[in-house]
């Protein structure tokens, strides 16, 4: 973020790390929202009901964008910091997890398993990254983030709960599953 490579100064890229992390934490639930409750009607009304089994993956996609571009600043703090070294690290993380995890699940589950493998390999980067990042700047993201999940565990709750009463029990475990999984 070109903010960050203006001058480093961690008192001033911390709190601004924060509030972007926030902001686009708010930005996300939107979408996620919609595609956890909505994903088959979504799917439905654009592709046809011939793609609704395409729901799951579609779903389990969406909750990786959200998860990505909510933890994407801490790459350009990185940069601003001039250790790239982490990043490079954790590229070959993704590349050699995408490959463990995406063979043998995608091959027993198809694509339902590489969203699993692509979810559990951007959650190890995002908890790694994070590891290095509290070397760089002293953030906590439970401050940053802890009002925004809670809606979001708020809104899924109760949008969860109306679905399963118009639609049936099944809709409302998905989105509270999807809730407990993020």
């Amino acid at each position: 973020f070109p903010a960050f490579a203006r001058a480093w100064n961690t008192d001033a890229i911390a709190p601004a790390f924060v509030r972007l992390t926030r902001a686009t934490a708010w930005l996300m639930l939107l979408p996620l929202l919609i595609s956890t409750l909505f994903g088959a009607e979504l799917i439905e009304a654009v592709y046809g009901a011939q793609w609704l089994g395409a729901t799951l993956p579609f779903q389990l996609f969406m909750a990786l964008v959200c998860i990505r571009a909510i933890f994407n600043y801490w790459a350009d703090v990185y940069q601003a910091a001039g250790r790239t070294a982490p990043l490079l690290g954790l590229t070959a993380v993704n590349a050699v997890l995408i490959t463990v995890l995406g063979i043998p699940l995608v091959t027993r589950y198809g694509v339902v398993g590489m969203a699993v493998a692509v979810l559990l390999t951007i959650s190890t980067t995002v908890f790694v990254g994070t590891r290095y990042l509290k070397r760089l700047l002293q953030v906590r993201y439970a401050d940053a983030l802890m009002r925004p999940v809670a809606a979001l565990a708020f809104c899924l709750g109760v949008g969860g709960l109306l679905k399963g009463v118009v639609a049936g029990p099944g809709e409302a475990a998905l989105a509270v599953g999807m809730v407990a999984a993020w």
